[in-house]
């Protein structure tokens, strides 16, 4: 099960390191927990290259929670990272293979991790890959992933920022009900135990198959239905020809019985035809899926679940073969009885032309009225989905992406190990991008639009008199730098933009949107607002931009905190800067427009 922490805002927030902990040791229904964070890294191997890897930060029972043995060694639990007091690294079958040539004496050695020295201690098996198929999987001494984002306040005490996921193997024999009722529980101690953060707390598990696939299940059976839909119209078409094709041969069929041939015999011969129609089209039907496939893997959109794994197999195969049978014999039996249930009478009377049999004309009629009614159901289906896409098509997304280009600027190894070296390098990009195309607007900022990651943090008032609730709420986070927003123009509603004051004086400043300003101090004014995200200090707005669109389109601007500059919220390594690709994490984006 995939552990959500929510609140009023959102179901499927963040977990706080100090929850996660009380989480772990209370829940007695879970046989083991687990948090992970998305991460980029840097890895040198032995052989001395250094490569960029997408990998994940885990806590030491994450292979436990799956139950999956390594290929190669033994992945890390609990005992083994006692038993290790230096950092473990896992590698995913593919990186093994690509980097170490897959060689099996490749455990226990030590490699370097983004600066720091890892013992390589498994390989996973192909089969696995939570989440997002990563190439390793490193694990962490805390107890709990680090932090994204650099703050002032002890990581495992912190209940206020949200940063990472967790996932839970539920014991044997325990029901969803019990389990519900626990995690409430949990809840409501934590809300008491700290109200100034985990106001409106709550947990939310989700199987995890529901996690991995989404909301893309209900598209892939209204798909499913749709085809279904275009099969059965193609079979009653065929088996309409095919009844035509019979009434035609009315006379040969007659004259056969005529002289011995039982109807079941004729029959046969009409279904086995319609048998190999049938199979003909199923092969041409695999044969265009193996291409299909082929394609939709290469063009495969942002955020669809496991679409490298899309592809015709054996249980592919087999499906179209038996339906293909299928098809071919339930269609095949119109004109089956049609042939042989002749008038032998009326068809051998001399001077009789062969024509369509009166119960024949009448079954192709109600065949046809099918194929007309199913017809019309797939184009209003159609019709209504076309009509989705261009009102999605019509929404704005609050920013304007003409003219724009993004570009993810890794940095990795001991020469960008910390945040203050990373700050100099992408000040020293952005200065040099703009001394070189004077007419240019450029900006660093995270997360990319549409790219499948944000951060996430619970946001709670320093100021009782703003919040008189204590309320808890759920906020997107972004790191920007200057001209930001001019560079992506996202319109200022209220207050100024980042500064070189900013900079200067070293003051953490955010700029919210519209719709946390609506929700955190509605009816008043956000900027000159004092709030605490979580990650100690205090932080004040110093304006207030358009809502923005930063994941879905058809979903509501959510609550978004812009903090700036950039410098004063650095990193601790390069792997935080970062926005996601095709679920996958890469460096800090750089933001150009001519």
């Amino acid at each position: 099960m995939v552990v959500h922490q929510t609140d009023r805002s959102s179901k499927d927030g963040n977990h706080s390191a100090a929850n996660f902990l009380d989480l772990e040791r209370d829940i007695r229904s879970f046989q083991s927990v687990a948090g992970y964070r998305e991460d980029a890294f840097s890895l040198r191997g032995t052989s001395g290259e250094l490569a960029r890897v997408d990998g994940v930060q885990v806590t030491p029972a994450f292979f436990e929670v799956f139950g999956v043995k390594a290929e190669i060694g033994r992945a890390f639990d609990a005992a083994v990272a006692r038993e290790n007091p230096g950092q473990l690294l896992v590698l995913s079958d593919g990186l093994w293979r690509r980097m170490f040539g897959a060689d099996p004496t490749v455990i226990g050695r030590q490699v370097s991790v983004s600066g720091a020295p890892f013992t390589i201690v498994a390989v996973m098996p192909p089969s696995f890959g939570w989440p997002g198929n990563p190439d390793v999987w490193v694990n962490t001494k805390l107890g709990v992933p680090s932090s994204p984002i650099q703050n002032d306040s002890d990581m495992v005490t912190n209940r206020g920022l949200g940063y990472f996921d967790a996932i839970a193997r539920v014991r044997p024999g325990v029901t969803r009900g019990a389990l519900d009722a626990e995690l409430a529980g949990e809840a409501r101690r934590l809300r008491e135990l700290a109200p100034d953060n985990n106001q409106g707390l709550g947990y939310r598990a989700v199987p995890a198959r529901e996690s991995l696939v989404g909301d893309v299940r209900t598209g892939l059976l209204m798909l499913l239905g749709a085809v279904a839909f275009v099969l059965i119209i193609a079979a009653v078409n065929v088996a309409n020809l095919l009844l035509a094709r019979a009434s035609a041969r009315q006379r040969e069929f007659v004259v056969r019985a005529a002289i011995g041939a039982g109807w079941g015999r004729l029959a046969r011969q009409v279904v086995v035809e319609s048998q190999v129609l049938a199979l003909l089209g199923g092969g041409l039907g695999v044969a265009l899926a193996v291409a299909g496939t082929r394609l939709i893997s290469r063009v495969a959109p942002l955020g669809l679940p496991r679409s490298s794994e899309v592809g015709v197999d054996r249980t592919v195969l087999l499906f179209a073969l038996g339906l293909s049978m299928l098809t071919g014999l339930v269609f095949g039996l119109s004109p089956a009885l049609s042939a042989g249930r002749a008038n032998l009478a009326e068809a051998l009377r001399s001077g009789a032309r062969s024509g369509v049999h009166e119960r024949a004309g009448k079954l192709r009629s109600v065949l046809v009225t099918a194929e007309v009614a199913l017809a019309v159901v797939v184009l209003v289906g159609a019709g209504l989905l076309g009509s989705s896409l261009l009102r999605l098509e019509r929404v704005d997304p609050g920013f304007d992406a003409t003219g724009v280009t993004a570009i993810d600027v890794p940095l990795g190894g001991s020469r960008y190990h910390d945040g203050a070296a990373q700050e100099r390098f992408y000040g020293q990009l952005r200065t040099a991008l703009v001394a070189a195309h004077p007419r240019w607007t450029v900006s660093l900022g995270f997360p990319l639009p549409f790219a499948g990651s944000s951060g996430s943090s619970a946001t709670t008032s320093l100021e009782p008199e703003t919040n008189q609730n204590r309320e808890r709420l759920s906020a997107l986070i972004g790191l920007v730098s200057e001209d930001y927003f001019k560079t992506l123009r996202i319109s200022l509603q209220a207050g100024r933009e980042v500064g070189d004051q900013d900079r200067a004086d070293g003051s953490k400043v955010a700029i919210v949107n519209v719709a946390f300003a609506k929700r955190w101090w509605p009816g008043r004014g956000a900027v000159g607002q004092v709030f605490n995200a979580g990650m100690g200090g205090r932080i004040t707005v110093i304006g207030v931009v358009a809502d923005t669109r930063s994941r879905r389109l058809e979903q509501a601007p959510e609550p978004m905190v812009y903090l700036c500059p950039i410098a004063s919220w650095r990193c601790p390594t390069s792997r935080c800067w970062c926005a996601r690709r095709r679920g996958r994490a890469t460096s800090c984006c750089t933001f150009a427009r001519r």
